[in-house]
């Protein structure tokens, strides 16, 4: 298992539509959803969701750093290296948050 990398501790509203930039300072799209896999204690961030019309995922080991202004990557971008949602993960804006739970 790798290991756990605290970036920070943040509202999803706080990060929702932040730009999200390369590490070279282009911008490749915004935080549109996060996607978790929730382990037998707690759930954990596995990728972003960066743009409309792909629902491949920036894996989250290539975040170097994200606040209230944004989300910057270890490296340069490229849609090949994105990944779709495993059936074990989920999306937290579009599945959980503000839903009814029965």
């Amino acid at each position: 298992m790798e290991d756990l990398k605290v970036l920070g501790e943040f509202y999803f509203s706080q990060l929702l539509n932040k730009p999200i930039r390369d590490v070279k300072g282009r911008r490749i799209g915004r935080l549109l959803d996060l996607a978790i896999r929730w382990d037998s204690v707690s759930p954990h961030v596995t990728g972003i969701r960066y743009t409309k019309g792909v629902h491949d995922l920036i894996p989250i080991k290539l975040v170097a750093s994200w606040d209230q202004d944004g989300m910057r990557l270890n490296t340069t971008f490229d849609p090949q290296i994105a990944c779709p949602l495993q059936e074990d993960e989920t999306f937290i804006g579009k599945w959980l948050l503000d839903k009814q739970i029965i």
